[in-house]
C-alpha cells in the first residue's frame, strides 16, 4: 500500500513539474542570449512574449536578465543585433513595406535604424524569415513568411496561408535558377524548406 502511495506521489510531482515548466515557458523568462550592436554575446534569460487564451502579446522590446542578475533590462531592436530564446532566433531588421496598386513589396533597409525583431527560421545564402504577429480574432501568434537572398535587400512572400507556395512570385524571384523555376511550375517542390534547400544546394555547386 505504501509503495502504491509513493508511486502516486512521484507521478503527481512529475506532472506538477511539467505543468510548472509549461507555465514558465509561456509566461516567464526562458534561457537565451542577446547579440549586442558590438557583436558581443550576453547570456541570461529572456521574456519576449506572453501566450494566454485571452491576451497573448509579442513585446516590441524584449526583457533581458543577465546571468546572475535579478533585475531585467528592456532592449528595443535598435539597441541590439538580435537574440535567441528557447531555440528561436531573432534578428533586428528595418523592414520597409511599399504598396502600389494593391501590390506590396518588402525591402530591408541597411541603415542604423532597426524597427522590429524578425524570426530567422533558417540561415543561408537564401534565408527564411517569419514576421510574427498576434491574430486578434483567435488571440494566437501567426506569421507571414519571407525569403531573402544574401546579396539582395528584397524580401519575397513565400506562402499564402492554406493555399501553399506563392508560385508566381517565387518563379519571378528565382529567375537566376531555371531549374528551380521548372520545379516550382511542376510542383515538384511544395514546402518552403524544399525550395530553400534546393536553391542553397544549387548556389553552392554553381558559385565555384
Amino acid at each position: 500500500m505504501k509503495r502504491i502511495l509513493s508511486i502516486k506521489i512521484i507521478l503527481y510531482l512529475f506532472l506538477l513539474a511539467l505543468t510548472n515548466n509549461k507555465t514558465y515557458s509561456q509566461k516567464g523568462y526562458e534561457p537565451g542570449f542577446i547579440i549586442t550592436n558590438q557583436n558581443d554575446t550576453l547570456f541570461g534569460s529572456i521574456r519576449d512574449r506572453v501566450i494566454s487564451n485571452f491576451n497573448s502579446k509579442i513585446y516590441p522590446k524584449i526583457k533581458f536578465k543577465k546571468k546572475g542578475k535579478r533585475r531585467h533590462k528592456k532592449y528595443s531592436p535598435n539597441m541590439i543585433n538580435g537574440y535567441t530564446v528557447s531555440n528561436r532566433n531573432y534578428v533586428s531588421l528595418n523592414v520597409e513595406a511599399e504598396s502600389v496598386f494593391f501590390k506590396t513589396t518588402y525591402t530591408v533597409n541597411n541603415s542604423q535604424k532597426k524597427n522590429r525583431f524578425v524570426r530567422r527560421v533558417r540561415n543561408g545564402y537564401l534565408s527564411y524569415y517569419h514576421m510574427e504577429y498576434i491574430d486578434e480574432d483567435n488571440d494566437t501568434i501567426e506569421f507571414e513568411d519571407f525569403f531573402k537572398k544574401q546579396n539582395s535587400n528584397k524580401l519575397v512572400r513565400v506562402t499564402q496561408g492554406v493555399f501553399g507556395l506563392k508560385i508566381k512570385k517565387l518563379i519571378a524571384y528565382f529567375s537566376d535558377c531555371p531549374e528551380l523555376q521548372s520545379k516550382l511550375k511542376n510542383k515538384e517542390v511544395k514546402t518552403p524548406m524544399e525550395v530553400m534547400n534546393y536553391y542553397n544546394n544549387w548556389i553552392s555547386h554553381n558559385s565555384k
